[in-house]
C-alpha cells in the first residue's frame, strides 16, 4: 500500500501554488526533530528503501626494507647478492572518547486535530515490520469501529483519493499550506454490516482539488486495502515536504489530549437510537450523506425535516432534482417537561393554538417518492418513448400513495400517509429509504384490520 501511494506525492506540487508556503515543520531549539525510518535503521534511506551495499579492500601496508648480504666462496670469485624481506608496519591506536549520552529533548509534535471524530489508542508502532520484514511500518494505527468518523487533521487541499473498490480502496491524502501531508488509508469499503466490497468509505462528492477544513469529515474508518478481514483501523501518516514518512505518535498524542471526544459512535456523534443508527450508517455506505452541520458529524435526528433538505436527500438518493415543494405547516411538539404557563417563553408562542412550525408530512413524502419512481421507470424505456422529466409534474396524495401500493413499494403492513404530522429528519431519512430505495418497504405479515 505505501509504495503505490507514494506514487502521487508528486501531485503535491501542483497544489503549492495554491498555498503561501509556510516554514516547514523544523524542530524548535532545544526540540528534538522528527523520527524518521533511516534513524531507526540504518540500512534504509528516509523513505524506507534499502541503501546500496559496497565491500571495502583493506589496504596492504609494507614496511621498510632491509637489505642482507650472501657471500659464496668458490674458485673463480666471490659473488655478493642483496635481497629484500618486508617487515610489518606498526600501529599505534588511541582509544576513541565514549560519547556522553544526549540530553532529553522535548519530542517534536506537529500542530494538528485528532484524526478521528471519537476517541481511541494509537497502536503498531512506527518502523515495525510488514509482509515479514520486506517493508516498515510508516504511521500509526488507531483502532475504531467501522464507520467512525475520519475528519482532517489540518486546513489543506486532497491531493489524492482512491475511493472506487476495488482500485486501490480506499484511501486519501491531504497537502497543508507549509507542505506538509497527512494520509488516511483502510477507509471503509462496505454496504454497513457486510464484507461485500460495495460500500462507500470516502466522503461523497469529494474530489482532488477541493479544500478541506481541519475537523471537517472525509472519510470514515474500514479494513479495505491490505487490511481487509482484519480489526477495523486508520492507518495514520504525516509527511514531511519532501515527500517521506515521519512518526506521528508524538503528534497524535498531543491531539488527543487536547480534544475532548466521545468514546464511540457512528458516522454521526448525535444518534443514540441503535436503529436510526443503523439507517443513518446504511445510508452512508451507499453514498448517501445527509449531515446538518458544516463538519458533517451531526444528523440532527429530532429536528424538523424541511423540503429544501428533503430534496438534497432524493437528489443524493437518485440523482434527480425533484421539483420544489411548499413547507407543510403543523403544531409545534411539545414536552410533557414543559409547564402550559412557561409555553410562550420557551417556544416563543402565545398558546398550544398559536404555536405552529413549518416542515414536511409523509404526505409530501409519498409525492416526492412517486415522481422519483416515476421518472426512474420512464428512464427505463426507449429514449424515443418516455416523456421529459419536466414534464411528470408531483401527483396529489391520493394518487401518489395508491401509486406506490401498487408497486409494492409500500406494504399492506404500512399506514397510511399523514398530512398532518410533521416529521423529522430521522422519519425522512427512513420512509425514503424504504419508498426510494427500497431497504425495508417488504412486510412478513400482513397488518391487522383497523377501523
Amino acid at each position: 500500500m505505501a509504495g503505490k501511494i507514494g506514487g502521487v506525492i508528486a501531485i503535491a506540487a501542483l497544489v503549492g501554488a495554491l498555498f503561501a508556503i509556510a516554514p516547514m515543520g523544523e524542530a524548535a531549539e532545544g526540540e528534538c526533530g522528527p523520527v524518521t525510518l533511516d534513524q531507526l535503521f540504518p540500512d534504509l534511506d528516509v523513505h524506507g528503501n534499502p541503501l546500496p551495499t559496497t565491500t571495502t579492500v583493506p589496504p596492504t601496508t609494507v614496511g621498510d626494507p632491509t637489505t642482507t648480504t650472501v657471500v659464496r666462496d668458490d674458485s673463480s670469485s666471490t659473488t655478493s647478492e642483496a635481497t629484500t624481506t618486508s617487515q610489518p608496519a606498526t600501529t599505534t591506536t588511541e582509544p576513541l572518547p565514549v560519547p556522553s549520552p544526549p540530553e532529553p529533548c522535548p519530542s517534536w509534535v506537529y500542530e494538528m486535530m485528532w484524526p478521528l471524530g471519537i476517541d481511541s489508542r494509537v497502536f503498531s508502532s512506527f518502523g515495525a515490520d510488514r509482509d515479514g520484514g520486506a517493508r516498515r511500518h510508516e504511521g500509526n494505527d488507531l483502532i475504531a469501529p467501522t464507520m467512525a468518523p475520519v475528519v482532517a487533521v489540518a486546513d489543506g487541499v486532497v491531493t489524492s483519493i482512491h475511493s472506487t473498490p476495488p482500485d486501490d480502496c480506499c484511501w486519501l491524502l491531504i497537502t497543508h499550506p507549509d507542505g506538509w501531508q497527512s494520509l488516511y488509508v483502510h477507509l471503509n469499503n462496505d454496504t454497513y454490516r457486510t464484507d461485500d466490497g460495495l460500500g462507500q468509505g470516502v466522503r461523497p462528492g469529494l474530489e482532488v482539488g477541493d479544500p478541506v477544513t481541519a475537523g471537517q469529515v472525509v472519510g470514515w474508518v474500514g479494513d479495505s486495502g491490505n487490511a481487509e478481514g482484519s480489526t477495523p483501523h486508520l492507518h495514520f501518516e504525516l509527511r514531511h515536504p519532501a515527500g517521506y514518512s515521519v512518526d506521528p505518535h508524538a503528534s497524535l498524542e498531543a491531539a488527543r489530549a487536547s480534544a475532548d471526544l466521545p468514546e464511540a459512535g457512528g458516522p454521526y456523534l448525535d444518534i443514540g437510537v441503535p436503529a436510526v443508527r443503523f439507517e443513518a450508517s446504511w445510508l452512508v455506505t451507499k453514498g448517501v450523506f445527509w449531515p446538518c452541520d458544516d463538519r458533517g458529524l451531526e444528523f440532527c435526528p429530532t429536528r424538523l425535516g424541511q423540503p429544501e433538505d428533503t430534496l438534497e436527500l432524493i437528489y443524493q438518493m437518485t440523482g434527480l432534482n425533484a421539483p420544489p415543494l411548499a413547507p407543510s405547516q403543523g403544531p409545534v411538539r411539545v414536552q410533557d417537561a414543559i409547564p402550559k404557563d412557561r409555553i410562550e417563553d420557551a417556544l416563543g408562542c402565545e398558546g398550544l393554538e398559536g404555536c405552529v412550525q413549518s416542515g414536511i408530512t409523509s404526505a409530501d413524502l409519498v409525492r416526492l417518492a412517486h415522481w422519483a419512481n416515476l421518472v426512474a421507470q420512464t428512464r427505463l424505456s426507449p429514449p424515443g418513448e418516455r416523456p421529459p422529466d419536466d414534464l411528470l409534474i408531483l401527483a396529489d396524495t391520493r394518487q401518489a400513495e395508491r401509486g406506490l401500493r401498487a408497486l409494492g413499494i409500500i406494504g399492506i403492513c404500512h399506514e397510511s400517509v399523514d398530512a398532518e404530522k410533521l416529521l423529522t429528519r430521522a422519519e425522512v431519512a427512513r420512509l425514503l429509504s424504504w419508498w426510494i430505495l427500497g431497504e425495508g418497504s417488504s412486510c412478513d405479515q400482513p397488518a391487522e384490520a383497523t377501523s
